[in-house]
């Protein structure tokens, strides 16, 4: 009976490495997030709720692609990049009115693989690029740094991540993360007040790709 427990173990447990390894690679993804938040200012004047009683309706879509390996058989690292990354608002209150940014990121992931699921955690830097112009932007852009000229700013971002991805059948996976987005500190020197400006964004996204 325990040779027959023990050939068992040693059969799931191989099992388990082979599936493991199917996270070697390259691969592409695309992921949405269907709802989210923020803040601007040091403050952390909450700009999900206006003072009208109006809401904005958080959107991102990300095309991204990566790499990754499976180490000891159980442990991965890896990196992501995310190459098409588009943050919009669209308030309650006027459907007509939508703003969006540019939003490229690279983010390194460490994390424990098991069979047909993987577990990790990721941080790195990004930019923010705002298309709308600044007086019409909302939600967490609302406060989005120009320049004396009244341009939109580069911004720059660093974030943190952590995420459950699942192989489904042959080499398709899902899976959701939660990101916390912050932009390095900035002086909007386009306003009358100039103060320092921190814009905070946070998302829930779920994932969609594929395993090369």
């Amino acid at each position: 009976m325990k040779t027959k427990l023990l050939v068992t173990a040693a059969a799931v447990l191989s099992l388990s490495d082979v599936s493991a390894a199917g996270w070697n690679g390259f691969y592409v993804r695309t992921d949405l997030a269907l709802m989210g938040g923020g803040h601007s200012h040091k403050e952390n004047k909450d700009l999900s709720e206006k003072k009208d009683g109006s809401s904005d309706r958080l959107m991102h879509l990300g095309v991204a692609g990566g790499w990754g390996k499976v180490f000891g058989g159980s442990f991965y690292g890896g990196v992501d990049a995310t190459l098409l990354g588009m943050s919009g608002v669209m308030s309650a209150a006027d459907e007509n009115k939508f703003s969006f940014v540019y939003d490229p990121k690279l983010t390194v992931r460490l994390g424990f693989a098991r069979c047909n699921m993987m577990l990790y955690a990721g941080g790195g830097m990004g930019a923010l690029y705002a298309f709308t112009d600044t007086p019409k932007l909302q939600g967490h852009h609302a406060h989005f740094p120009k320049n004396a000229d009244g341009k939109n700013e580069l911004v720059f971002t660093w974030h943190g991540r952590v995420g459950v991805d699942f192989k489904l059948k042959g080499n398709w996976m899902a899976g959701a993360f939660y990101e916390y987005q912050r932009s390095l500190s900035h002086k909007n020197e386009g306003e009358a007040t100039k103060a320092d400006l921190a814009l905070v964004s946070d998302r829930i996204a779920f994932v969609f790709g594929y395993q090369m």
